[in-house]
C-alpha cells in the first residue's frame, strides 16, 4: 500500500515537472549571466536510497540506463550514483545548471521510476541551492530537505 502511495507521488510529481518543463520550453537559454550568478542558480541533488536486496543487479542495469540518458542533457552538470559495501544503500549525486534543468531532467526519467521504485525506497533527499517556486511546488511529494547556500565558493564550472 504504502510503496503504491509513495509511486503514485511521484508520478503525479513528474506529471508537474513535464507540464513545467513544456511550459519552460520557450524561455531563451541564451541570455548572458555572469559567473556568479551561473553559481547560485546551480542546484544539488542528493538522494539517499534504500536497496531491495533482491533487486540490485536490476538497478545497476537500470542506473547504467539513466546515467547515459544524464550525459545527453548539458544542463545536468555532475551525475554520480555511490554504493556502500553491500549494495543495501546508494547515494546519487546530482547538479543541475538551474531549476529548469532539474525539471528537463526529471521529465525526461520518468519512464523509469517504476523500476527505480521496485529496486528502491527514498529514504532522504537533499536539495541544496535556491530553487525556484514551480519547481519546490513539483517537488512537493518527494518531500525533500531543502538548505539555501549561505557562503562559499565553487570551482567546478
Amino acid at each position: 500500500m504504502l510503496y503504491r502511495l509513495r509511486l503514485t507521488l511521484i508520478a503525479i510529481s513528474l506529471l508537474v515537472l513535464t507540464g513545467c518543463a513544456a511550459d519552460r520550453a520557450s524561455l531563451d537559454d541564451d541570455s548572458p549571466q555572469s559567473a556568479a550568478a551561473s553559481a547560485s542558480a546551480s542546484i544539488h541533488w542528493l538522494l539517499e536510497l534504500e536497496l531491495n536486496p533482491e533487486r540490485v543487479a536490476d538497478f545497476k542495469v537500470l542506473m547504467s540506463e539513466m546515467v547515459a540518458l544524464a550525459e545527453t542533457q548539458p544542463g545536468t552538470l555532475v551525475y554520480e550514483w555511490y554504493f556502500n559495501e553491500d549494495n543495501s544503500r546508494c547515494i546519487i549525486n546530482e547538479r543541475y545548471r538551474d531549476s529548469t534543468a532539474l525539471i528537463d531532467h526529471m521529465a525526461a526519467s520518468g519512464p523509469y521510476a517504476e523500476r527505480f521504485l521496485a529496486a528502491a525506497t527514498i529514504s532522504r533527499l537533499t536539495i541544496l541551492g535556491d530553487i525556484d517556486t514551480a519547481t519546490r511546488a513539483a517537488l512537493e511529494a518527494l518531500q525533500p530537505n531543502y538548505l539555501s547556500l549561505a557562503e562559499g565558493f565553487s570551482r567546478v564550472q
